[in-house]
């Protein structure tokens, strides 16, 4: 009789989410499956591997790299698969381990990656992502509106759609008395936001409902880097908030009327999710992946920069409180439906499967996308550093942590 298959799993150890938020979720749930025999590497901080990173990157000549403790876990991980042969593997985080794909000039199909941003976000990695990303042979997304495009990089029929997931269990809906009479909008994190919109917008509302209330969850260094924050910086209606746990957290859903989570573009956004999962309606913009995430079918959502349109469906909410919890239990609904992590995780075993069959034809080699190459790349950006890298500094996603 055979075993569970088996499954290596390279995820990340990031230390703003805590037991129950970020896409690492899924690795432990992947590892409770009975069918799987699934062994997860992480990166860890620490000295050791610290040091065990910058020998990697000598070794492989990345001398820009900086984020060491994941050149360090991309090597355990190397070791850990190199007697699988053919045994699924899954790198969680595909840009922020896209270094980890030149091992080969075409990974083989059995090797997948978990892409999180759109390409317009790319330009805050290393230059040599679009060309990394080339190797894969099979990829999942977090949002539907550029597998064509990124088809033209990993092959066609080879990138597929799966949800990031929500833990639904402790994200949920908060007793009534927790937001009564409240007038309490909510926004977190920067990445991807249209903050100058964020800084129109809550002023606006501000002066025409002065009891209104704002709660920011963003880190103190971001809100300098962006102009739109520091416009906010000082404003009596604006409460800011960091580093809070995952029950702190939860409470601000639980106190909130409704989100607001303007984007500019995005894949998935972790606060997203756990919106719809506390059953809090989320005011957002029609860009990325929003619709893929209830967008436009669940909720209403507006046009980028229209910021009338976002005062009004705010004040819709605030006028109408019947429907505004009629929304928030529509999104309760579709969370629990389309996005608990037990439900995303029997998604990914089916894709596995599927994913690594063996080609029954020989195909010809995909032409590679125009951008394929750093150089040509649209958003490849002159200075891209890994300094840039959005998970190679603490809380620099949704402005919150736990204490590392």
């Amino acid at each position: 009789m055979r075993g569970p298959r088996r499954l290596h799993v390279l995820a990340d150890h990031i230390p703003w989410f805590g037991a129950h938020a970020g896409y690492e979720q899924l690795a432990e749930r992947l590892a409770r499956r009975v069918d799987l025999d699934a062994r997860i590497v992480r990166s860890r901080t620490s000295r050791g591997q610290i040091r065990l990173g910058r020998l990697h990157a000598r070794l492989r000549g990345w001398s820009w790299r900086n984020d060491l403790v994941y050149a360090a876990a991309e090597l355990r991980f190397a070791w850990r698969t190199r007697l699988s042969r053919g045994a699924q593997q899954h790198v969680l985080y595909g840009e922020g381990h896209h270094h980890y794909l030149e091992r080969w000039r075409k990974a083989p199909r059995h090797v997948i990656a978990t892409l999180h941003h759109p390409p317009e976000q790319w330009r805050q990695f290393h230059p040599s992502l679009p060309a990394n990303l080339a190797r894969l042979s099979s990829a999942l997304v977090l949002w539907r509106r550029d597998i064509p495009r990124l088809e033209g990089l990993v092959g066609p029929g080879r990138v597929r759609f799966v949800p990031h997931g929500v833990d639904t269990e402790f994200f949920r809906p908060g007793p009534s008395a927790a937001r009564a009479g409240s007038r309490r909008i909510l926004y977190a994190g920067q990445n991807g936001r249209n903050t100058d919109m964020l800084a129109r917008v809550v002023p606006a509302l501000a002066a025409r409902h002065p009891d209104l209330r704002f709660d920011l969850l963003v880190r103190s260094p971001i809100r300098q880097r962006f102009a739109g924050l520091r416009r906010l910086l000082g404003h009596p209606a604006v409460r800011w908030h960091e580093r809070v746990s995952d029950e702190a957290l939860r409470g601000l859903y639980h106190g909130a009327h409704l989100v607001l989570l303007p984007f500019e573009t995005c894949g998935a956004a972790n606060t997203l999710v756990e919106a719809l999962a506390c059953g809090v309606p989320v005011v957002t913009t029609d860009v990325g992946g929003v619709p893929d995430y209830g967008g436009g079918s669940v909720y209403p959502v507006v046009a980028n920069d229209d910021d009338g349109a976002m005062r009004a469906c705010v004040e819709a909410y605030l006028e109408r409180p019947a429907w505004r919890d009629e929304v928030g239990a529509r999104c309760r609904r579709f969370a629990v439906r389309e996005l608990a992590w037990d439900t995303i995780a029997e998604r990914h075993v089916a894709l596995y499967r599927e994913l690594a069959r063996p080609e029954p034809a020989r195909e010809p080699a995909a032409r590679p996308a125009p951008w394929a190459h750093p150089d040509a790349h649209p958003d490849a950006h002159p200075d891209a550093h890994p300094d840039a890298h959005p998970y190679a500094h603490p809380y620099e996603v949704d402005g919150r942590s736990r204490q590392a």
